[in-house]
């Protein structure tokens, strides 16, 4: 059985490409929504096992969607989207239960193995992401350890 997919983003062609990836690896995309409170709603009556969701989405953000569904479907695995990130939203990401943050710009290198990651219940930072996240927390040059 492939795993469900609710895809969140309100750019058609990023919504297009995306959609044409996830088909191509054999997830089952059963809802497209383009905003942050449609998003919710279809994740409710859908009940996907993974939403992907922008971050910069009218109406709710993808981390304020990852909120509410987490608060009303704790199974659904959560991975946000985004065209760029702060240390700070990856902060707020993961405290709203989001387990994979993915740029829009690796997502044909990185959507599909972070799908699989959070399904089988680890997490994953897109490299650059990644390196934002270590990056703050080394000490800054200059400083005493």
């Amino acid at each position: 059985m492939p795993i469900r997919i609710l895809l969140a983003d309100d750019c058609p062609a990023i919504h297009r490409g995306i959609t044409l990836l996830l088909d191509s690896a054999d997830f089952e995309v059963v809802a497209a929504a383009h905003d942050g409170n449609e998003a919710v709603r279809l994740a409710l009556a859908c009940r996907p096992d993974v939403a992907i969701l922008d971050q910069s989405m009218p109406g709710l953000t993808g981390i304020s969607a990852a909120r509410a569904i987490r608060a009303q479907l704790p199974e659904v695995h959560l991975i946000l989207l985004t065209a760029s990130v702060t240390e700070h939203e990856v902060a707020l990401a993961l405290a709203a239960g989001i387990r994979a943050c993915v740029l829009k710009n690796d997502a044909t290198d990185d959507l599909v193995r972070a799908i699989h990651d959070v399904v089988r219940g680890a997490a994953f930072l897109s490299a650059s992401i990644a390196r934002l996240m270590f990056e703050s927390y080394l000490p800054k040059a200059g400083t005493a350890s």
